[in-house]
């Protein structure tokens, strides 16, 4: 349970999350949201002027997410991608993602990109989500809830969805 960069592994992810397995029970009212990270950013290295690389690997995600009202930013995976490159690869999300009316949920990324983000890449290949979403008055999508502000791009690739998506008006 947290207010804000809530994860069952890691709230900020700047490095590597490999082969992890996670059964928990995510719940908050703030923003990036995610069964595995919060947020995953490439890290900047001191006198760089470019960012690295966050890498989120072989990993499942098999518990469920509960949005409070005011919620956002949330996904399966991964909250929010803000800088840098961003990979997810081979990733599994079941379980499921209940809200009370957040705003952007995606079944594998809750948002990807910001206003400012910079030189920014994110690559989405061989994911599947098989996951249960209620959701009320949210930007969603089976893969990705909205994507905004990237300028070099996000490539999605072999990713599938097998989902029930169940969408409410308040």
């Amino acid at each position: 349970t947290g207010v804000a960069y809530i994860g069952s592994v890691a709230g900020e992810c700047r490095g590597t999350v490999d082969s992890v397995y996670s059964e928990a029970i995510v719940e908050s009212a703030g923003d990036r949201v995610g069964g595995l990270v919060g947020m995953a950013s490439g890290p900047k290295p001191a006198g760089k002027s470019k960012y690295g690389t966050a890498t989120i690997n072989n990993s499942w995600f098999n518990g469920s997410i509960h949005l409070l009202e005011g919620a956002t930013q949330s996904g399966g995976i991964v909250g929010l991608t803000m800088q840098g490159n961003v990979n997810v690869t081979n990733c599994l999300v079941t379980g499921s993602l209940n809200n009370a009316i957040s705003k952007t949920d995606g079944g594998l990324i809750g948002y990807v990109g910001f206003a400012g983000a910079q030189n920014m890449v994110v690559n989405i290949s061989d994911n599947l989500v098989a996951l249960k979403e209620e959701v009320v008055n949210a930007n969603v999508g089976t893969v990705i809830g909205t994507i905004k502000n990237n300028d070099n791009g996000t490539t999605v690739t072999r990713s599938y969805t097998i989902i029930n998506t169940y969408i409410t008006e308040e």
